[in-house]
């Protein structure tokens, strides 16, 4: 397992899925990532405390 980031089109990909209620087992599927990869930055991202327009602003 390596502890590399992910790019942020796919971590911008996952937050759109899971806002859109698409669940982890679903998500990690389409995006190529581990379900505990979309699990920390769906985490990380909730505990951030933005929405998913404010998070897609800050480009």
């Amino acid at each position: 397992m390596s502890n590399n980031p992910i790019k942020m089109n796919k971590l911008r990909q996952i937050i759109r899925l899971y806002c859109q209620g698409t669940g982890t087992k679903t998500i990690h599927g389409m995006v190529g990532t581990s379900r505990t990869t979309v699990k920390k930055y769906v985490h990380v991202w909730h505990r951030l405390g933005i929405t998913h327009d404010e998070f897609n602003e800050k480009r």
